[in-house]
């Protein structure tokens, strides 16, 4: 079992549809390649991104490792190809326009061998000139949600989802997911996982990039301001 499989049915009711970030991508896409026609999700999760960007792109892929999240991204999007596998490192037939690694995705590759392997492979599934649009939570932002005392949201009328972070290694923290189904006998059904992030400096990242072949086109946090490790999410927009 891979990390969200239990998760999935419920990920959408949770986590909502997204449009801000939808339109964020847009704007990248038509300021730096505007003919781009096909697009890569990387760590697609139920497909909720490439839902909405559907309307304006046809040709759309993801790559998941938690065949049930690809379950429900089928379900959605008949017409996608999809593919189940790692980010960390992955070998497909063919190549893309974008890339995209977005909700601190890339976060989830615990070992830093493992983004630089991540770029490597994103550019080798990248056409000439492709772009790749990723963001990360930040090793302020890990270590700010594991001092944070939680999240408790009610979805589904009865359903309650519960989420908290703490703090497991450097610049490693771990998610505890609980979902509380209440059932029709009066029990409640308890699912729960633990997923684990990891951030490092910006520098570091921004090596990593160029080393794998990488130009920076844009870098901003959540902000629009100028990006640094006390920053909360940062968005790399990049260019092979």
């Amino acid at each position: 079992m891979h990390d969200y499989d239990i998760f999935a049915p419920y990920y959408d009711a949770v986590m909502g549809k997204r449009p801000n970030v939808v339109r964020l991508i847009r704007r990248h896409i038509k300021r730096h390649l505007p003919t781009a026609a096909s697009i890569i999700e990387l760590g697609c999760g139920t497909g909720t991104i490439l839902r909405g960007l559907a309307p304006h792109f046809q040709d759309l892929a993801g790559l998941d490792q938690s065949a049930e999240m690809l379950e429900v991204a089928r379900h959605k999007l008949p017409a996608a190809t999809f593919y189940q596998g790692t980010i960390a490192s992955f070998q497909l037939d063919r190549t893309f326009d974008v890339a995209l690694c977005i909700f601190d995705t890339i976060n989830h590759l615990t070992d830093f061998d493992n983004w630089r392997s991540m770029f490597t492979s994103t550019r080798e599934h990248l056409n000439p000139g492709g772009l790749f649009i990723f963001d990360l939570n930040t090793t302020s932002r890990l270590a700010q949600v594991a001092a944070s005392p939680g999240y408790v949201q009610a979805f589904h009328r009865r359903n309650t989802f519960h989420l908290h972070a703490s703090i497991v290694a450097l610049n490693t923290i771990e998610w505890q997911v609980l979902l509380e189904l209440p059932q029709r006998n009066g029990a409640i059904q308890v699912r729960e996982e633990h997923v684990r992030e990891a951030s490092f400096p910006i520098t570091h990242v921004q090596q990593a990039l160029t080393d794998a072949g990488f130009k920076t086109l844009d870098l901003f946090d959540s902000d629009r301001h100028s990006p640094s490790d006390a920053s909360s999410r940062v968005y790399f927009v990049c260019q092979n």
